[in-house]
């Protein structure tokens, strides 16, 4: 993706990132449901370890790739694309 603001993207750059920032939200938040299922069931089976706490350091990346999407969204929505 770019590191331009969503203003200053032109049409097909816009709808690119879009779509980029959608699938990468969707996927990283794939890979964590996966993670905190497989964390659940290793946990009753091996007991608890510390690499159990990692799965919860892919929630800030999430969270910025959600709030970047939105902010392609809205710019799309603003010039009716």
């Amino acid at each position: 993706m770019n590191n331009k603001k969503p203003a200053d993207l032109n049409d097909i750059e816009l709808k690119r990132d879009e779509k980029r920032a959608r699938f990468g939200t969707f996927a990283i938040t794939a890979a964590i449901i996966i993670s905190i299922l497989s964390k659940i069931f290793f946990s009753k089976e091996f007991g608890f370890s510390p690499f159990s706490i990692m799965t919860f350091a892919f929630l800030p990346i999430m969270i910025i790739n959600l709030n970047n999407w939105n902010a392609l969204k809205k710019e799309i929505k603003a010039r009716n694309l």
